[in-house]
């Protein structure tokens, strides 16, 4: 399959999150940081070891300088996700692997407390989880923490869900871990109105985007489940299941899975085994019922052009209506650069999904978009064009990838709402090989971490007019920022 070597990296990007209100160490001013960039970062050169770097706003200086704390230990290895509680008083990270399990593939979640002197890890951290870790949610209430573990990625895996909870000091119970609705889950969503309680329903996207070469991938489903039935060995089974479209199961993977922020909608984009994309649109009432989907290659009328989705989709919502933006990065196969210089918006509700194609039309030259954000009325979109090469696991990731060091990436500014064409702005540079977006609580400043160990923060972010402000030099390979 074309896409197996470069897909599932874009996934990981998915997670972003844009920020949070707050302080945080670092700096050397007296007075502390206004805000703080806490990265999520890997030391490649040491067997994936995960950290923590953090980074603050000095009021004296105006720049963000680097914490005079060295970066903490996530306490495992390959991390994936970083993620505030409600409240923003924890962050919890995600490991694939956990350093001190002697299970290769067991993986873990690390705890940090967060107040003004930045994050200190709680006790008891990491706590180890299941095999092959890719994603975990949090409740809304701020009880629960759900992980999917991936397993074996095959069709006979070894798949599961795990649930924890965490106590006013944040630390973290021991994974409940019942099993599973599937032998692969891929992605787990809390429903809205979760509020810390054993009915909270959580959605478990079972997903096998690695095994769509294969001659019988697994069936794309999703289940419905509550925390009790999670907590439950076989509580939640096929009766719990989310009926989808016709013809959306098979030889079919989602590659995400989140509710708009009107939370009415829940959208997940999927790509076949033919390497057709197509957006997947469920309205959530008393349970969730999913539309008919719209195939974004039925929209694009160049032969030249085929729909590979990124994963990332953003939302904006102009007069009720939301819409989502989802990025094609699909490689041309008759050379190393990606065709993918288009995205597309669709219009949803609870009767039809209008997409409609959107080229950089001012910037045709420059392809791959490999992530979208939105920050008031303007989308931001960063794109590469020089492909990471590297080969593909069940764990959602690349593995040995050669980051390249002749291209740079690119972030574009498109003022919102967009209809036809996209009139985006000059690009600004990225360091090589961007893996995503993060916004400061106060819309000033955006960060760009990338593979090329440095995160590029740019001022004007409230009002679409880019120009590089920073550079921030990671001692490791920045994965993901949350600004607190």
């Amino acid at each position: 399959m074309k896409h197996k070597k470069h897909l599932l990296l874009l996934l990981l990007a998915v997670f972003l999150p844009s920020g949070c209100m707050g302080g945080g160490s670092g700096g050397s001013s007296s007075a502390g940081p206004t805000e703080i960039a806490y990265v999520l970062s890997e030391d490649t050169n040491h067997n994936n070891n995960g950290y923590v770097v953090e980074y603050g706003l000095s009021p004296s200086t105006g720049n963000f300088q680097v914490s005079a704390s060295p970066p903490l230990s996530t306490g495992g290895s390959t991390p994936f996700q970083i993620l505030l509680s409600p409240h923003n008083h924890w962050a919890f990270v995600l490991n694939n692997n956990n350093s001190s399990d002697t299970t290769p593939s067991a993986g873990s979640v690390a705890s940090f407390s967060v107040s003004s002197n930045g994050l200190s890890q709680t006790s008891g951290s990491p706590q180890a989880i299941g095999e092959n870790t890719v994603n975990m949610a949090i409740d809304p209430g701020g009880t629960y923490l759900v992980v999917a573990n991936h397993g074996n990625g095959t069709s006979t895996g070894t798949g599961s869900v795990g649930v924890m909870s965490y106590n006013a000091n944040g630390q973290l119970s021991s994974m409940n871990n019942a099993g599973s609705p599937c032998a692969y889950p891929f992605r787990v969503v809390f429903q809205p109105g979760a509020a810390g309680s054993t009915g909270d329903m959580v959605d478990v996207v079972c997903s096998s985007p690695e095994l769509l070469g294969t001659t019988s991938p697994p069936t794309l489903v999703i289940y419905a489940c509550s925390i009790v039935q999670l907590e439950t060995i076989n509580g939640c089974g096929s009766g719990s299941s989310i009926t989808l479209p016709s013809g959306t199961t098979t030889n079919t993977a989602m590659l995400n899975f989140v509710f708009d922020p009107s939370t009415n909608y829940a959208v997940g984009p999927a790509v076949t085994n033919a390497e057709d994309g197509f957006l997947i649109v469920c309205t959530l009432a008393s349970s969730l019922t999913c539309n008919n989907p719209n195939s974004f290659s039925d929209i694009i009328s160049s032969s030249s052009y085929t729909w590979l989705p990124s994963g990332n989709i953003s939302f904006f919502n102009s007069g009720g209506t939301p819409t989502v933006y989802i990025g094609n990065y699909y490689p041309n196969s008759n050379s190393t650069f990606y065709d993918g210089n288009l995205f597309a918006p669709c219009s949803i509700s609870s009767s039809a999904t209008t997409c409609s194609s959107t080229p950089f039309t001012s910037n045709s030259s420059q392809e791959g978009p490999i992530y979208l954000a939105t920050q008031g009325s303007h989308l931001y979109i960063i794109s590469t064009v020089t492909p990471i090469a590297g080969s593909f696991n069940g764990s959602s990731q690349t593995t040995n990838p050669s980051i390249p060091t002749s291209n740079e990436g690119f972030l574009f500014s498109c003022p919102l709402p967009i209809s036809t064409t996209a009139t985006c702005s000059t690009p600004v540079t990225t360091g090589y090989w961007p893996v995503g977006i993060s916004s400061d609580p106060n819309a000033n400043y955006l960060f760009v971490p990338t593979l090329s160990q440095a995160i590029n923060v740019y001022a004007g972010a409230s009002i679409g007019n880019l120009s590089p402000f920073q550079t921030l030099s990671d001692p490791y390979t920045p994965i993901s920022v949350i600004i607190h």
